[in-house]
């Protein structure tokens, strides 16, 4: 089954568990394997794995798609696609973000600040300062450096 990540404004906030849930669900702590490019079953295009568990693994596999496989299906990718070199080093970014966290983003192709108040597979939900929350998708968040 495959999942689109894109998060788009809609016409009225969304709740806030519908945010939560367009970005995967809860996931408070990043994977390790954050950032590995990988293919399925030997046979697959490469796809970026962004969240595992001792048994599954969630992947991007690009166009703002995401799948659920099982970790024994995957395999690292010989030769990665460089194509996927952006999108890897952004995963293995995000794998640090954490719950508190002070942060940048781009939001519609303005820049954005806040505070993590959520962190979820594939993004945050971030609390800005007139009060607000925004989800983002992990290739458009960074944490903020150290007195920023």
């Amino acid at each position: 089954m495959t999942t689109r990540l894109t998060v788009l404004a809609p016409a009225r906030p969304l709740p806030l568990t519908a945010l939560r849930t367009r970005l995967g669900g809860l996931a408070p702590a990043g994977s390790p394997r954050a950032g590995e490019v990988v293919v399925v079953d030997d046979a697959g295009a490469p796809a970026v794995l962004l969240d595992a568990d001792t048994t599954h693994a969630h992947l991007w596999l690009g166009g703002g798609r995401a799948r659920r496989v099982e970790l024994a299906r995957l395999s690292r990718a010989e030769a990665p696609d460089p194509s996927m070199a952006e999108v890897a080093a952004r995963a293995r970014s995000f794998r640090d973000v954490q719950e508190g966290d002070r942060v940048t983003f781009r939001d519609h192709g303005r820049d954005g600040r806040g505070v993590v108040a959520d962190r979820c597979r594939f993004g945050v939900v971030v609390a800005r300062a007139d009060g607000t929350m925004v989800g983002v998708g992990f290739t458009r968040v960074s944490r903020e450096a150290a007195g920023g």
